[in-house]
């Protein structure tokens, strides 16, 4: 049987589940193989990948539902767009959580459609305070169809929207605390975003991503931390831009080391209790995913006594350097 989940203790570290994992984590999991039980608690599943299938991808995601506590993290439920909510696509979301025993599920607060198009991207909304009372209103509704619990994320973005006309631009910080003030929903921050969108938005300064830090800690400060219910990490990709650091959040790497910082900051404000480490580009073999995972939850609760396998790349996360430290 899976974990019971006891609402205000949460689930612990856990890791996105890829279909790439899904042969060798059944196999484990079925044996009891202490290196993945020891080191991950839960399993995040994307729903669109698994709707409509069969076979054996079927099978290995409901046996590992039944090994593993499973949360649904959606991408295309575009709950910031003004086109209809998709009523099909939240019922058989709705249908897959039942079958699997998800617990909650999240999206982004953005959109990823207009006028019946999909765009395969999260946009951002407008920070005003009309868009955060239309977002609460769309995620209500949502939530009534699902029967489950739905929150959403904070997104990284590489472009602000301006406020319509006759409508005042608040900061992020203030359009996602107006969200959560008009709705009873929940937040899953997270903490990779925080910093894409400090660095991206506001500082870099002289080679040093101080001013992208302070920015950072200044957004965590600004929103209502006991709203959270899950905390997303990842890695991402550093570009230059006329000279100038372009982060690109692709989950395509260890996490960096600032990113690191920013989770403990944000721990001794709110004790995390939920934490997922997601991984979709450049998938490293499923140890080092679980070991990352499980070094990262240590990182904020030393006191877990679990089994560690150290790894090349965990061994080099231990020595206190992100394997994509940007060069000197």
């Amino acid at each position: 049987m899976a974990t019971t989940f006891i609402p205000g203790r949460g689930l612990g570290a856990g890791i996105s589940l890829r279909r790439e994992f899904l042969p060798e984590l059944s196999k484990r999991a079925e044996a009891g193989d202490p290196e993945v039980t020891n080191r991950i608690r839960w399993l995040e599943v994307m729903p669109e990948n698994f709707i409509g299938r069969g076979g054996t991808v079927r099978r290995a995601l409901l046996f590992l539902a039944s090994k593993f506590p499973i949360a649904f993290h959606s991408v295309s439920l575009s709950l910031g767009s003004t086109d209809p909510l998709d009523r099909e696509l939240l019922k058989e979301v709705k249908l897959l959580a039942r079958e699997t025993g998800a617990k909650w599920v999240t999206d982004h607060l953005s959109f990823a459609s207009v006028g019946g198009a999909q765009f395969h991207n999260l946009l951002p909304m407008p920070f005003t305070q009309k868009s955060a009372k239309f977002f609460a209103n769309r995620i209500s509704q949502a939530q009534d169809i699902l029967e489950l619990p739905l929150g959403f994320e904070n997104p990284s973005y590489y472009i602000r929207l301006p406020a319509p006309p006759g409508e005042t631009e608040i900061s992020e910080a203030e359009f996602i605390s107006a969200v959560l003030e008009k709705s009873e929903t929940f937040l899953l921050l997270d903490i990779n975003n925080v910093f894409v969108n400090s660095v991206n938005h506001s500082g870099w300064k002289g080679g040093s991503f101080e001013p992208a830090l302070k920015c950072a800690r200044e957004f965590l400060d600004s929103i209502p931390l006991d709203r959270i219910r899950e905390v997303h990490i990842a890695g991402h990709e550093e570009t230059d831009v006329r000279g100038k650091p372009l982060l690109l959040d692709n989950h395509g790497a260890s996490v960096r080391r600032e990113v690191r910082a920013l989770l403990k900051y944000l721990n001794e404000k709110q004790k995390i209790s939920t934490l997922l480490l997601e991984r979709e580009m450049n998938i490293p073999p499923l140890d080092d995913v679980l070991s990352e995972a499980h070094l990262l939850w240590r990182s904020v609760h030393p006191g877990t006594v679990h089994a560690f396998v150290q790894t090349p790349k965990t061994r080099t996360l231990l020595s206190g350097h992100s394997v994509q430290e940007r060069s000197k």
